[in-house]
């Protein structure tokens, strides 16, 4: 015959003591402090990526639109005003004067079509911005191989930094510049 006043619990009392309970959070919160900041790296590492890449295909989504509608050349205006960046396609820079397109006078688009195309700091919060282009503009011709040499910096801090490189001959590449921390698929400069 069984004892009554064993200390087994009966079967339908299973679970976690209030003590296996504080070890088990208590080793979850030293996993999350050690992990956490590795995180926040690789999620701006994977922020300054995307930028990089949107900026490149904003690059080849301009010299389509110069070799599908037959213009001679179509440009990408880099405008910061206000504290707030962006980069687009037109045909006409000089009348690309403003990253607001609620009004009609602003005409950063191509050949008229009311398109936006291009992208700007609200997608990319907490990234600067800095390109090298003469006079804010890069022009690109609908001719294969020609571009303007220059580069686009997107940076986070001090110690991250990514840029997309174009060279005269038409090459576009992305890179990270000697001195800042590496990015994963993204080669040195």
């Amino acid at each position: 015959m069984r004892n009554r006043t064993s200390t087994c619990r009966p079967y339908w009392q299973h679970g976690l003591t209030l003590v296996e309970l504080l070890i088990a959070v208590t080793i979850l919160a030293i996993v999350l402090a050690v992990a956490l900041p590795s995180f926040q790296s690789f999620a701006q590492s994977i922020r300054l990526r995307g930028a990089a890449f949107g900026f490149l295909e904003t690059v080849h989504q301009a010299r389509t639109e110069a070799i599908k509608r037959d213009l001679p050349e179509v440009s990408i205006k880099f405008l910061n005003t206000g504290g707030n960046w962006c980069y687009r396609v037109t045909d006409t820079p000089n009348a690309c004067v403003s990253c607001d397109f609620s009004d009609q006078v602003n005409r950063c688009d191509v050949a008229g079509d009311g398109v936006i195309k291009g992208d700007d700091a609200g997608n990319y919060v907490g990234l600067a911005f800095q390109p090298t282009y003469v006079d804010g503009v890069l022009t690109l011709s609908n001719r294969r191989g020609t571009m303007e040499a220059g580069n686009v910096a997107f940076s986070i801090g001090t110690d991250k930094q990514v840029q997309v490189k174009t060279s005269g001959v038409g090459r576009v590449r992305i890179c990270v510049p000697n001195g800042y921390d590496g990015i994963f698929g993204v080669e040195g400069c």
